[in-house]
């Protein structure tokens, strides 16, 4: 991390004096805070060719709004006006975000252009992604939807869903007028139902959602938009998550919840569908985000025994939880005791570390002797940093187990020679050899 960068929040009235002081040396990278969608005070044209002056010199300048909410992007026009001058377009950054990617990028080593590069990318999701071109098929107009996800996606994007013909029964007109219905009986000894009057009133039933442009409408759509996409991410329908984010403007928020509690990742994850996952993480999905069962994407991926989405996670940034210890321990005891190594070579992968302990105090190697995997054993042992030394919570290390079992083994007259006790002894000889 370098500590040579900082924070200029533009205000009115600030001097140039200021602003030069502020980007004189040992300054290496800004986090400029302008106003609205990228906005500046260019009193004169001083402001722009202080900044244009500091990036010629090497000084990587970041552009992120003041306000609440907002997205500074090259698509912007304001924000179009200071890339002359070298600045960046942070897009939704917070300020923290900003500083704290712009110190680690310098603090790579990385030349000022290439730190530029990286600003205008989302590298673990702290960023929303705008982009400018739709994707051909929303430009189709003979494009025919083939999913319940594109279909709803390409009626929104379109505009074609007609919430205006929605009523109650047909009982109000488009006016909201009264609407003289037929009688029905519905007893038949003729008494009539309390709504079965020749006219009734609906006029103070108008749907809030008539108008095409209404912002219970646009409401509707947005709290509709999470559970489609991670329908789109189970089912792989890549051209659906496309169709949904251009449906939102392309500011579609990736890192959202179904009923589930599941993001779109962990859908995509579970069901092994690379295609969305990289779509995701592309997009700026967090890969860090825990479900409601305290899962992450990763844990998924691993269950679902998919080597490349791990990898994918895995250089997005993605690491086990604490919280998943539990559940990834049950699974370590059922991977050993059905000598799965395929499973055991995943949670490798994903960072687990193996040394770790159940409640017992028992690591893997533990359980592997106890199990008689030799295959597990010949596995872990192979691992780098493992402790082949550990103790179990009765003080036994692997070794004192394998011992164990190898002196049983031969105490039963019609079991000393084996093939059980032959597996055991071997396990005792490649423990041995692990610990000189």
């Amino acid at each position: 991390m370098d500590p040579n960068v900082g924070t200029l929040r533009l205000f009115p009235g600030i001097t140039e004096a200021a602003i030069r002081s502020f980007l004189s040396p040992p300054l290496k990278g800004v986090v400029l805070e302008t106003y609205g969608s990228g906005n500046i005070s260019n009193s004169k044209g001083k402001t722009l060719e202080l900044l244009k002056e500091a990036s010629d010199r090497g000084v990587v300048i970041v552009n992120i709004t003041q306000c609440y909410r907002g997205n500074v992007s090259a698509l912007c026009e304001t924000a179009r006006g200071l890339s002359g001058a070298g600045v960046v377009a942070g897009g939704d950054m917070t300020s923290e975000c900003a500083l704290t990617k712009l110190s680690y990028l310098i603090g790579c080593g990385y030349s000022p252009e290439k730190c530029r590069e990286l600003m205008g990318q989302s590298l673990r999701g702290e960023m929303t992604l705008m982009h400018a071109d739709q994707p051909s098929i929303i430009a189709d107009p003979n494009t025919r939807a083939t999913t319940f996800v594109q279909y709803i996606a390409y009626e929104i994007i379109k505009g074609k869903t007609n919430f205006s013909s929605f009523n109650y029964d047909d009982a109000e007109n488009e006016d909201g007028s009264r609407y003289h219905s037929p009688s029905r009986n519905f007893i038949e000894s003729g008494v009539q139902s309390p709504i079965d009057k020749p006219t009734i009133d609906f006029s103070h039933l108008k749907s809030p959602i008539k108008n095409e442009g209404t912002p219970e409408r646009a409401s509707i759509y947005r709290s509709s938009l999470p559970i489609l996409l991670c329908s789109a991410a189970s089912m792989n329908d890549i051209i659906g998550m496309r169709m949904l984010n251009v449906a939102a403007e392309n500011q579609l928020e990736t890192t959202c919840y179904d009923y589930n509690g599941r993001t779109p990742l962990h859908c995509a994850s579970r069901n092994g569908n690379l295609q969305c996952v990289k779509w995701l993480v592309k997009n700026g999905a967090s890969v860090h985000v825990l479900d409601r069962n305290g899962h992450t994407p990763l844990f998924d991926a691993v269950t679902s025994r998919r080597s490349d989405i791990v990898e994918l996670l895995l250089e997005a940034g993605a690491h086990l939880s604490d919280a998943e210890h539990t559940e990834i321990t049950a699974l370590i005891h059922n991977a050993i005791y059905r000598c799965d190594i395929e499973l055991l070579k995943l949670l490798n992968l994903a960072g687990f570390d193996f040394n770790k302990t159940d409640f017992e105090g028992r690591t893997p190697l533990h359980l592997a002797v106890l199990f008689e995997q030799e295959s597990v054993v010949d596995y872990i042992l192979g691992m780098e940093n493992i402790n082949p030394c550990a103790m179990d919570k009765l003080d036994k290390t692997p070794l004192d187990v394998a011992i164990s079992i190898v002196e049983h083994y031969k105490s039963i007259h019609f079991m000393a020679d084996s093939e059980d006790t032959l597996i055991a002894i071997n396990i005792h000889e490649k423990l041995s050899k692990a610990l000189n």
